[in-house]
């Protein structure tokens, strides 16, 4: 059984309903060439979530970690809101969502940019 990309699956997903969304690393000042909020997905360590008896692994369980940059706090927090309900709508393709707490704020990395994150328990088959 292959495991999916979640980190790709997640980029395209969000980017669809128009977030600008990258996965791993962000680009240098992103904050100055494109529009914010900006979303990061970086996909973690994860693990087997159930395997069939003496047989193969059946689903994995992926953790992503879900950072949303925003010019302010409350742009930061409704694009947080709607990258948690747009990960409710996940459900499907192999993917099942088990775990999308509230986006809770983060330290900023700079006076100019706000973020809030959460990270995001996925069942994949």
């Amino acid at each position: 059984m292959a495991s999916l990309d979640v980190e790709a699956l997640l980029v395209q997903f969000f980017g669809g309903f128009g977030l600008r969304t990258f996965g791993g690393d962000l680009p240098p000042r992103f904050e100055e060439t494109g529009p914010l909020p900006v979303v990061r997905v970086i996909a973690l360590p994860g693990g087997e979530l159930a395997r069939a008896w003496n047989g193969p692994r059946l689903a994995d369980r992926a953790e992503v970690d879900v950072d949303v940059f925003g010019a302010d706090d409350e742009q930061t927090a409704d694009a947080a809101a709607r990258v948690q309900n747009l990960t409710e709508q996940l459900a499907g393709a192999g993917i099942s969502v088990l775990r999308a707490p509230a986006f809770t704020r983060r330290p900023d990395w700079n006076d100019k940019i706000r973020r809030r994150g959460a990270v995001l328990t996925l069942a994949t088959r």
